[in-house]
């Protein structure tokens, strides 16, 4: 009984699941958390369609493992997957910061750290807004993601220390701050 089990697949199927159930569960009313998650999926679907492409994959094969409930459909993704030139121009909406380092992923795939970084520094832009005020949940969701970019600045920077990676690499995986 041989089975073979694509890890990249339920990977997807994990993915598409656990943003279903979050888009499921929000409320309407929570507009921030609404913003953070859909710009996730657009701005993971992005980088999903730039990876596939470096992988000299078709179009079918992003269909599969796209993620339902950003602001950016499917067809839009796929109408422009062909001309790679243009998909950055899917997340001009995000701000220059995330436009720019995605036309330079899309250029280069060494890029795409970059991208995840100005990308996460985005979503976490969402919160900044709350941090000082008091009688609202979206401080202390900014805070508790601000604790888990420390925790994982942290991990980066002593993995790195200990691989002897160059601190310019370091620094350009580092994301910004909530302080």
């Amino acid at each position: 009984l041989a089975v073979s089990v694509d890890p990249l697949l339920i990977d997807v199927r994990l993915d598409q699941a656990m943003y279903a159930y979050i888009l499921s569960e929000l409320s309407k009313s929570d507009k921030t958390a609404v913003d953070y998650f859909t710009a996730q999926i657009d701005l993971v679907n992005l980088i999903t369609a730039l990876r596939v492409r470096n992988m000299q994959k078709p179009a079918s094969f992003f269909e599969n493992v796209f993620i339902e409930g950003g602001k950016i459909s499917k067809r839009e993704f796929v109408k422009k997957f062909d001309v790679p030139e243009r998909l950055p121009q899917l997340v001009r909406r995000y701000g220059l910061k995330v436009f720019n380092a995605a036309v330079a992923a899309q250029m280069s795939a060494d890029k795409l750290p970059a991208l995840e970084r100005a990308i996460d520094d985005y979503l976490m832009s969402l919160y900044l807004p709350y941090k000082k005020v008091m009688d609202k949940n979206e401080r202390l969701i900014g805070y508790l993601l601000m604790r888990q970019r420390e925790a994982a600045a942290v991990k980066l920077v002593m993995a790195a220390k200990a691989g002897g990676f160059p601190q310019e690499v370091i620094r350009e995986r580092l994301r910004e701050l909530y302080a």
